[in-house]
């Protein structure tokens, strides 16, 4: 159940434990229509936000906020919520960038503005290599889309 609803975030309770979503109101005069961040999901308690949340949780969480939002008569979009796998990136740790040469922070896939078509999947742990260039110091970006290429 939406316990805390306000123009950037919501919170809902769910199995005891209390998650936030951000999003952002489009235009509070029409009641609270929404965009939801579906990539922007973590517990409420400050002392958890960093632990993962497993993807059937986060999945049942971000159906339920629908079911009630559209009951309220929200109207909602979910941005990142593609019914791709949800795949705990660096959000929750706030490492959503790393320069080259470093150990990637979180499995999945990154891209740098270096290099055109740089989208490449790293392990966690696996060294970011560097595309050189004339652009400067390579920085690895996590990709908020995390859905892999699709075969033309």
């Amino acid at each position: 159940m939406i316990t805390y609803m306000t123009p950037s975030r919501i919170e809902f309770e769910f199995n005891g434990e209390s998650y936030t979503v951000h999003g952002e109101a489009l235009d509070p005069s029409f009641g609270m229509d929404y965009v939801i961040y579906a990539d922007d999901f973590h517990f409420t308690d400050a002392t958890k936000e960093a632990q993962p949340i497993s993807v059937d949780v986060r999945r049942r969480v971000l159906d339920a906020i629908k079911i009630e939002l559209s009951s309220k008569g929200t109207r909602f979009e979910v941005e990142g919520d593609d019914g791709a796998p949800v795949v705990e990136g660096p959000s929750s740790s706030g490492a959503s960038r790393c320069e080259a040469n470093q150990p990637c922070p979180a499995q999945g896939f990154w891209f740098t503005p270096a290099q055109a078509g740089s989208r490449k999947y790293f392990n966690a742990g696996e060294v970011m290599r560097s595309v050189g260039g004339d652009y400067g110091a390579t920085i690895w970006q996590w990709d908020q889309n995390q859905a892999p290429p699709k075969l033309s």
